[in-house]
């Protein structure tokens, strides 16, 4: 239940909240949930709103590039550290 209650959060802050806002959720889901594969979506939706479309390419997707890098990043480490962790 916590989970789709942040999804939506996060697609709301997308549309409604400045960027700022939307990252630092996505930065606290993406730590908080288990494979939040939800937050790449998210970045992905982000870039391609937001992104001119003059500037289409592989390098304007940073936001889902580096929510990606974040997502697998917080898996690694917490497989590492975290006891009792399991996909």
């Amino acid at each position: 239940m916590w989970r789709i209650s942040a999804d939506i959060l996060l697609f709301v802050s997308i549309f409604l909240l400045p960027w700022w806002f939307t990252t630092i959720l996505l930065f606290v889901w993406i730590i908080a949930f288990r494979m939040y594969w939800e937050g790449f979506v998210a970045g992905l939706l982000v870039d391609l709103l937001y992104t001119p479309a003059s500037s289409l390419s592989l390098v304007s997707y940073r936001f889902a590039f580096g929510s990606l890098a974040l997502l697998l990043l917080t898996q690694l480490v917490a497989r590492r550290f975290v006891r009792g962790y399991e996909n």
